[in-house]
């Protein structure tokens, strides 16, 4: 996702949800008045400058010029230049991190994913009868191309060889589903070496294998030298973390979710009210608050942020170690740590 998609998605949803969030409608109403403060504000300024003739009109470039250059210096000074959106830290390296080894591993295992979450995706559609006859056996043989490579294949573990071997349509359902949730880490790796501006927030994530299939089948470049460090993972790992409470104690509260112990239930409980009794505070799926939510949503986006939440985690512990080291946790899809 890039940076303006953002924007203009959250300005969107900000739209949508204020007929139902108070929070929502006093933004939106400030965002309003505003912009018709900026638009009075410079109309009496042109017809001031008109006026007063080329110095008038010399006196607004100076200002259009300074306000400008104001607004460059607080981004600058409030976010490194190529950073996501996604950050609460603006912590610079004493040294500048040579992540340049750890990008290329990183680099490596995305192109893996991306490979079983291309097959598993097209395995869904040969379940489901979707599969064109001319279009039979034309992922298996991109795929196999992909992970057929000096660089490649050896990184998959023996268990995903033989399945990228197999024919199509061969897959078993939990096979299937254990390759399609990989996107998850792709989108995750995307995001961690540059490829994406920003990672994608709960509110707008989507069940898409687009971003696998851009790596595999779209010829994406992986080329560059952006790599995210360590400390710049960690907001979105709590925001993994915060998504995954918020799910189960809605879960709790709705007495969906049974096997928890009584004091941790009173936990969830606490969280549950206090989120549901402020819409404006509770987490967001799509245009719904947790509370409102339909509890599969619920189900869909929380799978998802364990799932981030792992992803992230394995790569925080392998960004603050040498580039040589294991980059592998097979809860949430590297096979292994090599």
């Amino acid at each position: 996702m890039k940076r303006r998609d953002l924007i203009w998605r959250n300005f969107w949803l900000t739209v949508r949800r204020s007929g139902k969030d108070a929070g929502a409608r006093r933004l939106l109403i400030r965002l309003v008045f505003l912009v018709a403060w900026i638009a009075g504000e410079g109309f009496l300024l042109y017809r001031e400058d008109r006026e007063a003739g080329p110095w008038g009109y010399l006196f607004m470039a100076f200002i259009t010029v300074l306000a400008l250059g104001v607004a460059w210096l607080i981004a600058k000074h409030n976010a490194r230049a190529g950073d996501s959106l996604l950050k609460l830290s603006v912590r610079e390296s004493p040294g500048g991190d040579d992540l340049s080894g750890h990008r290329a591993k990183i680099v490596r295992e995305l192109v893996r994913r991306a490979v079983m979450v291309d097959r598993a995706g097209n395995e869904a559609m040969h379940k489901a009868g979707k599969v064109p006859a001319e279009h039979v056996g034309v992922t298996r043989q991109r795929s196999l191309g992909v992970a057929r490579s000096e660089e490649h294949w050896d990184g998959f573990s023996a268990r995903e060889q033989d399945l990228l071997i197999s024919a199509e349509g061969s897959w078993e359902w939990d096979e299937i589903q254990e390759g399609t949730q990989q996107v998850e880490n792709v989108r995750v790796m995307r995001w961690v070496v540059g490829i994406d501006e920003v990672l994608v927030p709960f509110e707008f994530l989507k069940y898409d294998l687009t971003p696998a299939l851009e790596v595999t089948a779209m010829g994406r470049s992986l080329k560059g030298d952006r790599c995210l460090a360590s400390y710049d993972l960690r907001p979105a790992q709590t925001m993994a973390r915060a998504m995954v409470t918020r799910g189960i104690a809605e879960g709790v509260r709705r007495g969906l979710l049974e096997n928890i112990e009584a004091e941790e239930r009173r936990q969830y409980l606490l969280v549950a009210e206090r989120m549901a009794a402020d819409e404006g505070e509770d987490l967001l799926i799509g245009t719904e608050s947790v509370a409102q939510a339909d509890w599969e949503d619920i189900r869909w986006v929380v799978q998802a942020a364990v799932r981030r939440e792992k992803a992230l985690s394995a790569l925080i512990d392998y960004l603050n170690g040498p580039a040589e080291g294991g980059l592998g946790d097979p809860r949430c899809g590297f096979p292994e740590n090599k």
